[in-house]
């Protein structure tokens, strides 16, 4: 859970500070993961993300930031397959859903 933290430091988002990790059975990292905006695009953190900033209260639709479970299965690609996802806070209902369709055999959090 180390890494998920220190991961998370990395994160451009104003909002939270949210990290992830997946790892294989022999304890290899197969990437890492940090909630922030898509590249290429201004950082939510320099006041880009109208959620954030206030403008847009509500709704999830409004943030820009990739969470960090997604930046991790994107960059794990299909070695996603058979690791265990360690994230600094419970996925939410949509990356639940693509860590599932990822074929990742355990998640942890901190609750």
């Amino acid at each position: 859970m180390y890494l998920a933290e220190l991961t998370a430091s990395r994160t451009n988002c104003m909002s939270r500070k949210v990290g992830c990790i997946l790892v294989k059975d022999d304890y290899r990292v197969i990437a890492t993961g940090y909630n922030g905006t898509p590249t290429n695009i201004d950082n939510c953190i320099d006041g880009h993300c109208e959620r954030c900033k206030g403008i847009k209260k509500e709704g999830r639709d409004n943030c820009i930031c990739i969470h960090a479970e997604e930046n991790a299965l994107l960059i794990a690609g299909m070695e996603a397959q058979g690791c265990t996802l360690y994230c600094t806070m419970s996925p939410c209902l949509n990356c639940s859903k693509k860590i599932i369709q990822s074929k990742v055999k355990k998640i942890v959090y901190y609750e």
